[in-house]
């Protein structure tokens, strides 16, 4: 049997308390939730997990991992310019808030969906500006306008939707 060699990761010591009771109550051993973390990214994710900065002391967390898994880890961290600490905090994050942790291509996504409804706002507004001064007055015209945007931004929604589930789907 080879030996398995210990990942360290640092956290608060009320997330470590949340996720130590969570999974006492669960029966859930915690190292091997967390070697379950692991290999479930390494099965189903290209993406690294955002890197998170906290204030507070954080507690220290171990786990062993197989010689393979830690191989694969150290190759997707050292491609991406990650920690084995923010690979680690971001699984157990998002399985403890259900909250997403986006990487860097997430938050591209999202920049420029946030683009898109900026310049959708600033069309919006041009638009009502016209229709007050007087310039549009067929309400077909208008009609279509407000159409369009409406049909503009339930895409941005939709996209931002998809985004953030398929996120939280990967993480937990």
């Amino acid at each position: 049997m080879k030996k398995t060699k210990p990942i360290v990761v640092r956290e608060t010591e009320t997330v470590k308390n949340s996720f130590m009771k969570t999974c006492k109550a669960r029966g859930d051993n915690p190292s091997e939730l967390l070697r379950g973390f692991i290999r479930d990214y390494l099965n189903d994710s290209e993406t690294p997990i955002s890197t998170f900065t906290d204030e507070s002391r954080s507690e220290v967390m171990t786990t062993r991992v197989k010689p393979q898994e830690l191989e694969k880890i150290k190759e997707i961290l050292k491609a991406e310019n990650k920690t084995r600490s923010s690979f680690l905090l971001g699984l157990i994050r998002a399985r403890l808030n259900k909250f997403p942790h986006f990487n860097t291509d997430e938050l591209n996504q999202l920049r420029d969906a946030n683009r898109q409804l900026l310049a959708i706002g600033r069309n919006l507004n041009q638009i009502v500006a016209a229709i007050n001064a007087g310039r549009i007055k067929d309400s077909k015209l208008s009609e279509r306008y407000c159409n369009d945007i409406i049909a503009r931004i339930d895409s941005q929604r939709k996209a931002i939707d998809k985004l953030i589930k398929f996120n939280l789907e990967r993480d937990v």
